[in-house]
């Protein structure tokens, strides 16, 4: 099993060079770490893109910071997103900075896993998230999206419900309360 009470940091956009890049740190340290890296004393306001300078460790870098708390964040910790030029170099780096001041390496899904094991997907909608990012084409992207969004989640805990109701008032049918009595034991 993953712990889960540590930090973790990876870059979430894909790999190659882009306009923008996000690198995402999640746990119980990830607003220290961020503050640190950003050289700042005060915690952003939640929800709220901040631009900030990020300077140590030789790099230098311009990000919009997004501070998210838990419990009300995608997987349920802290979490501090660094939206910046999307460079492989500098997301790399900023990478290695969080790492340096405490953070892991993510594993490959585990954002996700962090998000299902604190209650913030189920099961379905988890495997959604992968889905959705490996969609190619606009129907698989809806579909993927309609489970994400609790469609598929939503109907499967109505059937639920339905066959449990019905399960047991078949019981009742299949079983009356009244008592059966024998005159003589069975030979």
């Amino acid at each position: 099993m993953h712990p889960t009470d540590d930090t973790i940091v990876a870059v979430a956009t894909p790999a190659g060079h882009g306009g923008v890049g996000v690198v995402r740190l999640s746990g119980g340290h990830a607003a220290a770490i961020g503050l640190t890296m950003a050289r700042r004393a005060t915690v952003w306001t939640p929800r709220v893109a901040t631009r900030e300078r990020l300077d140590g460790d030789g790099l230098r870098a311009e990000a919009l910071v997004t501070f998210f708390p838990g419990p009300k964040s995608y997987t349920g910790d802290d979490v501090v997103e660094f939206s910046a030029h999307g460079s492989p170099v500098l997301l790399a780096g900023l990478v290695q900075r969080a790492v340096a001041l405490g953070a892991r390496h993510a594993r490959a899904g585990e954002f996700t896993l962090r998000a299902f094991l604190n209650g913030k997907l189920d099961l379905v909608q988890a495997e959604a998230a992968r889905d959705l990012v490996e969609a190619v084409s606009p129907a698989q992207a809806r579909a993927a999206f309609d489970q994400l969004d609790g469609t598929l989640s939503s109907a499967l805990q109505a059937m639920a419900s339905s066959a449990s109701s019905n399960s047991s008032s078949k019981r009742r049918w299949i079983f009356p309360t009244r008592a059966i009595t024998s005159s003589s034991p069975p030979k």
